[in-house]
C-alpha cells in the first residue's frame, strides 16, 4: 500500500511537471507570436534550465537565435538538441535550415530526410519545421510542399495552416495567406493571430471595413495580443481618431514593455496629433534624457512647444532640426512653424520667407494664408495683407471672410476702387447681412470725398435697411446717417438733411456735428 502511495506521488509529480512544461512551452510559441521575442527567449532558458537537452526547447531556442542572424549560436542549440537514441530529432530541421542558409542545398535535404524518415514519417510536426526551414531561406515551393504534407498527417491543427498563410504572405500571395489564415481560425475559433492577420492584410489593401472587423475580433478573442492592439492603433490613426490611437498606443506600450525609440517616437507622433501638446513634450524629452538623436522627435517638440505658447523654447529646436537634415527632407509644416516661431520671437522678415515656403509646398494649408497675412498687418503693410489674401482665394474655395480682408488690406491701403470690388463680393455672397455694406459705403466715401457724387449713399441706405440691431451697430448706424445728413446738405434737400440728422441725435444724444447742424439752421 505504501509503495502504491509513492508511485501515485510520483506520477502525480511527473505528469504535473509535464503539464506545467507544456503549458511553459505554449506560453513560450505565445510569445513569439505576440511579437515578444525576448519574453520567448526568457520562457525557454528557465525550461532549458531542468531539461537542456530537450529536442523541442532546444530547437525553438535555436530559432530565437537564427532569427536573430546569430547562426553559430543557433547550431549549437540544434546540435544539443539531437540525441541519436532520441526519437525526437526536430533539431535536424534547424540545422538542414543553416545548410540552405549557407547554400548547402544537398546537406540540408539530408538533414530533412532524417528528419522525416527517422521513425517521424507520421509526425506532422516533422514536416511543419522541414517547410519553416524552407521558409526563412525564401524557397517558398519546397516549403508549400512541407506544409501540405504536415496537414495532411494532421488536417486539425491550426499552428499548420497559419504559417502557411505567413509564407503565402511573404511570396506575395495575400489571397492565399486570408485563405489559410480563415483555416485556422476554422479548426480554432477565435484564434487571435490569424484574425489579427487578416486584418492587418485588410488595411494594407484599404478594406478599412474589413480590416477593423478582424482586428476587433482579435482583440474580444485575446485583449492581450499585441499586434491586434497595435494594428488598431494604426487603424484609429488613419481615420483622425487620435486620441484613440494614442490610447492603443500606450496600451501596447505598457502591455509589450517596450521602450525603444521606434515605438515611442510613433506613440508621441500620436499623442501630438491629438493635441495633447504638454505630454507630448514630456515623452520628448524623456527620449532625449537618453541621449536619443532622433530629427522627428525634434520637429514634434518644436511643434509642441508652438502650441503650447512656448516660442522661446521651440525656436532652437526647430532650428537645429532644419539645419540637420536634407532639405528635401523638409515638408511644408516644418516651414511653417518655423515661420510662425520666428513671428512670435519678433523676427518678422524671417517669417514671412519661411511661410511662403510652405506655402509653396502646400497651398492647401489655407491658414497658412491667415498667418502671414496676419504679420503684414501687424506691420501696417496693408497691400501685402491683401494680396495674401488674393492668393488665398486663388487657391482654394473663397469665402466672404476671405473678400473682406482684401477689402480691409486695400482700404488701410489706399486703393479704394479695389477695396470697393472685394466688398461688393462680400455683399453678393451675403446680400441680406446690412454690415457687409458699411464698408462698401466707406470705400465709395474716400472714391467721393466730397460728397457730390453720392457714391456711398445707395450702400448706406441699403446698411441703415437691413440693420435692425441699433444698439449693436449703434455706431455704424450713426456714421451711415451722418452721411446721409452731409449728403442731402449739399444737395440742399434739408428736410431730408434734418431727418437724417435728427436720427443721429436719437441714436447719439451728444453727437456734436448733429448739434452743429442745428445750430446753423437757427443762423
Amino acid at each position: 500500500m505504501l509503495l502504491l502511495k509513492r508511485l501515485f506521488t510520483l506520477s502525480f509529480i511527473v505528469l504535473s511537471t509535464y503539464y506545467a512544461n507544456a503549458q511553459s512551452l505554449a506560453d513560450a510559441q505565445y510569445a513569439i507570436w505576440n511579437e515578444q521575442p525576448g519574453k520567448a527567449k526568457q520562457i525557454l532558458k528557465t525550461l532549458l534550465a531542468a531539461n537542456p537537452t530537450d529536442a523541442e526547447l532546444n530547437y525553438r531556442m535555436g530559432n530565437l537565435l537564427f532569427d536573430e542572424g546569430k547562426i553559430d549560436s543557433a547550431k549549437m542549440f540544434y546540435e544539443k538538441g539531437i540525441k541519436p537514441e532520441d526519437k525526437t530529432n526536430y533539431n535536424f530541421a534547424g540545422l538542414g535550415k543553416i545548410a540552405l542558409k549557407q547554400g548547402n542545398t544537398a546537406g540540408a535535404l539530408e538533414y530533412f530526410t532524417k528528419l522525416t524518415n527517422k521513425e517521424k514519417s507520421k509526425d506532422a510536426k516533422a514536416y511543419l519545421f522541414a517547410a519553416e526551414a524552407y521558409a526563412k531561406n525564401k524557397q517558398y515551393e519546397q516549403a508549400f510542399i512541407y506544409f501540405d504534407k504536415a496537414i495532411a498527417l494532421d488536417p486539425n491543427n491550426a499552428e499548420s495552416y497559419m504559417l502557411k498563410g505567413d509564407v503565402s504572405l511573404e511570396s506575395g500571395d495575400a489571397g492565399k495567406a486570408i485563405t489559410n489564415y480563415e483555416y485556422a481560425i476554422e479548426k480554432k475559433p477565435n484564434f487571435a493571430p490569424p484574425l489579427g492577420k487578416i486584418g492587418k492584410i485588410y488595411m494594407s489593401s484599404r478594406n478599412y471595413q474589413e480590416a477593423k472587423n478582424n482586428l476587433t475580433k482579435a482583440n474580444a478573442a485575446d485583449p492581450n495580443y499585441l499586434p491586434a492592439i497595435r494594428d488598431l492603433a494604426e487603424y484609429n490613426h488613419l481615420f483622425g481618431r487620435e486620441a484613440e490611437a494614442a490610447k492603443l498606443m500606450k496600451e501596447y506600450i505598457d502591455k509589450s514593455g517596450r521602450t525603444d525609440v521606434d515605438i515611442l517616437s510613433r506613440y508621441a507622433s500620436f499623442v501630438f496629433l491629438s493635441k495633447d501638446y504638454a505630454n507630448t513634450i514630456t515623452i520628448i524629452e524623456d527620449l532625449m534624457k537618453r541621449d536619443v538623436q532622433n530629427k522627428v522627435l525634434a520637429r514634434l517638440i518644436a511643434y509642441s512647444y508652438y502650441e503650447q505658447g512656448k516660442y522661446t523654447e521651440g525656436l532652437p529646436y526647430l532650428e537645429k532640426f532644419l539645419a540637420s537634415v536634407d532639405t528635401s527632407k523638409i515638408i511644408a509644416s516644418d516651414y511653417a512653424y518655423y515661420g510662425k516661431l520666428l513671428a512670435k520671437n519678433a523676427q518678422d522678415s524671417l517669417a514671412i520667407i519661411n511661410l511662403n515656403k510652405a506655402i509653396e509646398l502646400d497651398t492647401a494649408d489655407v491658414d497658412l494664408f491667415n498667418d502671414l497675412a496676419a504679420i503684414y498687418n501687424a506691420q501696417k503693410k496693408y497691400l501685402d495683407m491683401a494680396q495674401t489674401y488674393e492668393r488665398k482665394i486663388a487657391a482654394t474655395k473663397p469665402n466672404p471672410q476671405d473678400y473682406y480682408q482684401v477689402g480691409r488690406g486695400y482700404y488701410y491701403g489706399g486703393q479704394f476702387a479695389k477695396a470697393d470690388s472685394a466688398f461688393a463680393k462680400v455683399t453678393e455672397m451675403q446680400p441680406t447681412t446690412g454690415v457687409t455694406y458699411i464698408w462698401r459705403a466707406r470705400s465709395n466715401a474716400q472714391l467721393d470725398p466730397e460728397t457730390t457724387q453720392g457714391l456711398a449713399l445707395p450702400h448706406y441706405q441699403k446698411f441703415i435697411e437691413l440693420t435692425t440691431d441699433t444698439e449693436k451697430y449703434k455706431k455704424e448706424l450713426v456714421e451711415a446717417y451722418e452721411y446721409l445728413g452731409y449728403y442731402y446738405f449739399v444737395k440742399d434737400d434739408l428736410t431730408q438733411s434734418k431727418a437724417a440728422w435728427q436720427k443721429v441725435k436719437e441714436l447719439d444724444p451728444t453727437n456734436t456735428k448733429a448739434d452743429e447742424f442745428f445750430k446753423s439752421l437757427k443762423k
